[in-house]
């Protein structure tokens, strides 16, 4: 769904780094941090477990 990028992206865009916005103190936003929480890697999560069959997926970075 491209219109979950606030963008008119097809293909979900790679965020290589950025800032989020927090609405409010103490509820952070579901992406919060580029690196653990971003909307490349929760593409690619759901991606997974789709292809998968599986409610959920999880990647790790290897750094």
């Amino acid at each position: 769904d491209p219109e979950q990028w606030n963008c008119k992206a097809i293909v979900p865009p790679i965020f290589t780094c950025t800032t989020y916005k927090q609405d409010e103190p103490g509820k952070p936003p579901m992406h919060d941090y580029i690196r653990e929480g971003n909307p490349a890697r929760t593409a690619l999560e759901k991606s997974l477990a789709a292809c998968e069959g599986a409610q959920y997926s999880m990647i790790n970075l290897s750094l």
